[in-house]
């Protein structure tokens, strides 16, 4: 009986929530960088959109994308859209002082704010937030997330 109760327990679905990053890795529970593109597809289905530049393919789900490298056939970048959180600790909605504090300044331009060596970028939105002292319009906050192979540091 207790054989039973443990395998409907591990078979459940996992909890609502967002959807776990691990930077330059994983997308948790559904895509690792270096996976092949019948893995996509498998777990998510058949894109709403699919892009091709010559060098990589580009899987259109709406609240994520995902880039193939064409020559290898492999995952390359996973982009998520809203409801996502790193393994750092930054979610979709925080603001650019938080993601600062996670991963350390770096020099940013919004929209982008970028950590090439730990294999993750930010794209900022304006949000709804109280704009910082002395600056004009509202703050930026964190929208999408895009995770990739790390640079080598220098």
């Amino acid at each position: 009986m207790a054989f039973l109760l443990i395998l409907v327990i591990g078979c459940s679905r996992p909890a609502p929530g967002p959807y776990r990053l691990w930077e330059g890795k994983a997308w948790e529970g559904k895509i690792s960088l270096g996976d092949p593109a019948e893995q996509v597809t498998r777990l998510l289905g058949r894109p709403s959109r699919m892009l091709e530049d010559g060098e990589r393919r580009y899987y259109e789900y709406g609240y994520a994308e995902v880039t193939v490298d064409s020559s290898s056939g492999k995952v390359a970048s996973i982009l998520l859209r809203g409801n996502w959180q790193t393994s750092a600790g930054a979610s979709a909605g925080d603001p650019v002082d938080k993601i600062l504090r996670l991963y350390g300044a770096v020099p940013y331009h919004p929209p982008v704010l970028a950590y090439p060596q730990r294999g993750i970028t930010f794209v900022l939105t304006p949000g709804e937030i109280a704009a910082p002292e002395g600056s004009k319009g509202p703050g930026w906050i964190a929208s999408w997330a895009r995770i990739y192979w790390p640079s080598p540091r220098r």
